[in-house]
């Protein structure tokens, strides 16, 4: 009655690469190339239990992003392993809980750059919603694994207040421009 079409390929040529890679891969923590950034979360000194559960949260959740945007959720996982390895705030699943994020809150507003000035609201942000981010996929897709956390209301208020606005092209520029 009709012509039969051919099926339609649904996966983008530069995407069959890498899905190959993650496939081939057994464990979520097995190191895996992005952009010029080894992201290996057996470098983290987090216990292995916590660490298995972030990095299948980390791919599951954040792994379809931009290759950008993987890049700096991974420096942000790397600012709470430096928050563990400085306070010995998490030996196992059972110490993430509301209180060690209190934890990890206060020790991101002690945070300072290397000139001195304190870490901006939207950097110390960054790494608390990520962490959060993470977390949150671990209660909703693997309940069970970690106890219900009661995350902190509104950390950093008012986080962008502090950013200055941009300056407008004049309407005249902006027509030239667009001639």
């Amino acid at each position: 009655m009709g012509v039969q079409r051919q099926p339609m390929r649904r996966t983008l040529q530069g995407k069959d690469r890498k899905a190959s890679e993650v496939a081939s891969s057994s464990r979520h923590d097995a190191p895996r190339m992005v952009r010029r950034t080894l992201v290996d979360f057996t470098s983290l000194a987090l216990p292995e239990d916590v660490r298995l559960m972030l990095a299948e949260a980390f791919w599951s959740h954040i792994g379809v992003h931009s290759e950008r945007s993987i890049h700096t959720h991974w420096f942000y996982l790397k600012t709470f392993d430096r928050f563990v390895c400085e306070t010995q705030a998490v030996r196992g699943l059972s110490d993430v809980h509301g209180t060690m994020l209190v934890r990890y809150v206060e020790w991101l507003n002690a945070q300072c750059k290397l000139d001195g000035k304190p870490w901006t609201k939207d950097g110390r942000a960054g790494p608390y919603s990520t962490l959060r981010k993470l977390l949150q996929w671990v209660e909703r897709c693997r309940p069970g694994v970690i106890a219900s956390i009661e995350y902190p209301v509104n950390p950093f208020p008012w986080r962008n207040r502090d950013t200055l606005p941009r300056s407008k092209i004049p309407v005249r520029e902006l027509r030239a421009i667009l001639r």
